[in-house]
């Protein structure tokens, strides 16, 4: 009995209080309406130029924050902490090899493709080698987004699923 009471205790503390509800609901709503103003009254691209390269006007900061975010997930960010606390520091080596290939791609395989003016590896690959291999490379990356992407949305929906049970 004593044993269920303190499970029941330490339950309760890590379920949402009215401050994670009131958080949570203004953050969904603050994400919304930046979405539904740039979606309905925001500059739309003219062109395909401006649409992927931002007309070559963005700065370095925005778009390295933007890359950056973008490649983060909920995975990332309750799986990091885990890795580390199970297997120890060790994980920070992943840093050290994320610097390491920016470098070479910034000094290998950027100005090539700057410099046949193309804006995905797509289409490297089709001029390189034909049309079929790019459609090749492309749905296999399409068949790995939709599993990655399903599994990306399922665990923090899963987590917060579990602290939001009253």
């Amino acid at each position: 009995m004593v044993i269920d009471q303190e499970h029941t205790n330490l339950v309760q503390q890590h379920l949402f209080g009215w401050l994670d509800y009131t958080l949570l609901v203004v953050m969904l709503v603050a994400t919304s309406l930046i979405g539904l103003y740039f979606g309905v009254w925001g500059k739309k691209s003219d062109t395909t130029e401006e649409y992927l390269h931002g007309s070559k006007n963005l700065r370095v900061i925005p778009v390295a924050v933007s890359l950056v975010v973008s490649f983060l997930s909920g995975i990332v960010t309750m799986g990091a902490p885990t890795e580390i606390y199970l297997y120890g520091t060790l994980h920070w080596l992943i840093c050290v090899d994320f610097v390491l290939v920016a470098i070479v791609t910034y000094h290998v395989y950027l100005p090539v493709f700057y410099d046949l003016k193309i804006t995905s590896m797509y289409e490297y690959l089709e001029m390189r080698f034909n049309r079929s291999v790019r459609v090749i490379a492309s749905s296999l990356w399409t068949f790995h987004q939709l599993l990655i992407n399903s599994v990306v949305i399922y665990v923090p929906a899963l987590a917060v699923s579990r602290v939001a049970r009253g």
